[in-house]
């Protein structure tokens, strides 16, 4: 079954990327410190003969400056924004702006993407939030909650990412749990994805019309020891499959996958050995009756040898 991505055909007329926005944490908290022994000082030298009024704002104004302090002093903040402006030759004109923020407080980090598009050059308008996750790390682990995208080996298992040029998007929304401690790195993730795609009676040029529904949970274990790597994984979905794509409205039908697959990877100074071994076993099932039809493939994938000297490195 063939999937359709969408193209974009025009160049833009203007495009600004990834303009920064740098913090100032340390200076605000420096300056807030400043002018809160600024207040303590007044408050020593206030005559305590003065009105009640006065010396209750002076309390407050002094909790809320050490507050500011100690959140300036502990939270980094930096993000950047990209705008892409353009108008095809058959007049559609597009304006779209992506605003992704970094959050970092001790070990927390969130992240928040932000779309502003009043239409974008592909997809649907978006004007809001997009994604957001939220990261804990601290010594061996890495808890995420929220929007992931994750590459286990070289992407025959597990491979989301988020392209917007061609209105691509297979990330995932969930939980992700990562224990590493070398030589061993082992990682659990669970969540759903919601993926759009076009069928080739497809209409628009610019929009899909239909998405696919996929709940999902894995594990991927890899142990490295000098310049050797090995790997397994397993990965599991249930999805509202579509067929009969020729129709108007294609018709779906539920399928449980399991993918598991071993690798083994050899880097050196001079070259890298790459090998992997995927079994992927599909069933029908059927909601009601709770019945499995099952179906297995076995293929040799992935084999590889490549030059460290080589262009496509």
């Amino acid at each position: 079954m063939k999937h359709f991505i969408l193209e974009p055909f025009e160049k833009p007329i203007a495009q600004i990327k990834k303009v920064k926005i740098s913090s100032a944490s340390r200076r605000i908290g420096k300056f807030v410190h400043s002018v809160a022994i600024n207040c303590i000082s007044r408050l020593n030298q206030e005559n305590f003969n003065s009105s009640f009024f006065t010396h209750k704002v002076y309390q407050r104004v002094l909790f809320f400056l050490l507050f500011l302090t100690f959140i300036s002093a502990q939270v980094s903040f930096h993000g950047n924004t990209e705008t892409r402006i353009g108008e095809s030759k058959n007049g559609f004109y597009y304006n779209e702006t992506l605003f992704n923020t970094n959050l970092q407080y001790g070990d927390f980090t969130n992240w928040l993407q932000f779309e502003f598009s009043d239409p974008p050059e592909l997809g649907i308008s978006i004007n809001g939030l997009r994604k957001l996750r939220f990261e804990y790390s601290r010594n061996r682990f890495d808890i995420k909650l929220g929007d992931l995208y994750e590459i286990w080996g070289r992407g025959l298992i597990l491979n989301s990412l988020d392209d917007q040029s061609i209105d691509r998007d297979t990330g995932i929304r969930g939980l992700s749990i990562q224990y590493n401690s070398r030589p061993w790195n082992i990682q659990f993730i669970t969540g759903h994805s919601d993926i759009r795609l076009s069928t080739p009676t497809n209409p628009s040029t610019r929009k899909h019309d239909y998405t696919t529904f996929q709940n999902m949970y894995g594990v991927n274990v890899v142990y490295k020891k000098n310049n050797h790597l090995f790997g397994s994984s397993f990965l599991q979905s249930k999805e509202k499959h579509a067929i009969n794509l020729f129709s108007t409205i294609p018709d779906t039908v539920n399928l449980k996958n399991q993918l598991m697959s071993i690798k083994y990877v050899y880097n050196s100074s001079l070259f890298d050995f790459y090998t992997e071994y995927v079994k992927n076993q599909s069933s029908k099932y059927d909601e009601v009756k709770k019945i499995f039809k099952d179906r297995s493939e076995e293929r040799r994938v992935g084999k590889e040898c490549r030059s460290r000297w080589s262009p496509y490195h």
